[in-house]
């Protein structure tokens, strides 16, 4: 890697990985940034390694606000990467699966009933 984006990695670190702000510090346009990222891999990796340090850090601030208890931080942080486990937000228009209850106890029938079904039944609160 030439000496001038090397210096601007620097500026680029000092920036937290800001490349409009790098750009104006070390008296580039944004255009020759991109030029050097998208033609020079070693570049692109020392560019893509400072944005992992930042998000690295960032992650370890959100983790310090959920130990902390912060209720925001836990929801976003569930949402974010509880994924998986059913952390996700359903918008009111995505169909709802059935629910399934119980009909007849002794002969164990049970029926499938949509959500609209159960609060006709059961009340908003079921």
């Amino acid at each position: 890697m030439d000496t001038q984006k090397a210096e601007l990695i620097k500026v680029l670190v000092e920036s937290k990985g800001i490349v409009t702000t790098a750009c104006e510090k070390f008296d580039i346009p944004r255009s020759t940034y991109y030029l050097w990222y998208n033609s020079d891999q070693e570049f692109k990796e020392a560019v893509d390694d400072i944005h992992n340090v930042v998000l690295d850090f960032a992650e370890g601030r959100l983790y310090d606000l959920v130990q902390k208890g912060d209720v925001t931080a836990t929801i976003f942080l569930l949402k974010t990467r509880g994924k998986k486990r059913g952390y996700v937000e359903k918008s009111p228009d995505e169909e709802q699966p059935p629910v399934i209850i119980s009909v007849n106890v002794d002969k164990a029938e049970t029926v499938a009933i949509g959500k609209d079904l159960m609060e006709e039944v059961f009340g908003k609160s079921a």
